[in-house]
């Protein structure tokens, strides 16, 4: 297990620690809703200097909690960067907005398209079933900050490839 310092003294902290099993989509909304709201210390784990020196189109992230049972992340999206179609290999998942805006698109197994695209603010926060297929971009001019937990932990993002209209499973990263 890996819980970041900061983690450790959040009330949160110990109902983290003690949690055994995979949790779904909800409970996981719940968690990152609550971790969110935590803004002063997100934005202070965020090391500025790196996240300025990136190259157009990257994200920062730091596991701040990981475990069998869920990991929890920190990404900074600078205006421009986002994911490829991917999906968390059969893990449930949960964002919660500190700051900013992002767009997810989602994407339909077998439909190989985009079916709907959603707009996430600094406040709101979404959840995903193990089947999700998504990718989420930084469309706005300024650095958003968001706080993820997937369920189980552990589990790598697998790319999607779009070929002839269908999405083609590309490899985990």
């Amino acid at each position: 297990m890996k819980i970041h310092a900061a983690v450790r003294s959040l009330p949160v902290a110990r109902e983290l620690i003690a949690i055994r099993h995979p949790l779904r989509s909800r409970e996981l909304l719940d968690l990152t809703t609550r971790l969110s709201a935590e803004r002063d210390l997100w934005h202070g784990l965020v090391p500025w200097d790196e996240v300025a020196g990136l190259e157009p189109g990257r994200r920062w992230f730091d596991a701040v909690f990981q475990a069998d049972a869920v990991d929890v992340w920190l990404i900074v999206w600078p205006p421009t960067s986002g994911t490829p179609v991917h999906d968390h290999d059969s893990a449930a998942g949960s964002l919660s907005m500190v700051a900013g805006s992002l767009v997810e698109y989602t994407y339909e197994r077998g439909a190989g398209r985009e079916s709907v695209r959603s707009i996430l603010s600094a406040g709101s926060s979404a959840d995903f079933r193990p089947d999700h297929v998504h990718r989420v971009v930084n469309e706005s001019p300024f650095d958003a900050i968001s706080v993820h937990a997937y369920s189980p932990g552990g589990r790598a993002m697998r790319h999607y490839d779009l070929l002839e209209g269908e999405l083609a499973l590309g490899g985990a990263r």
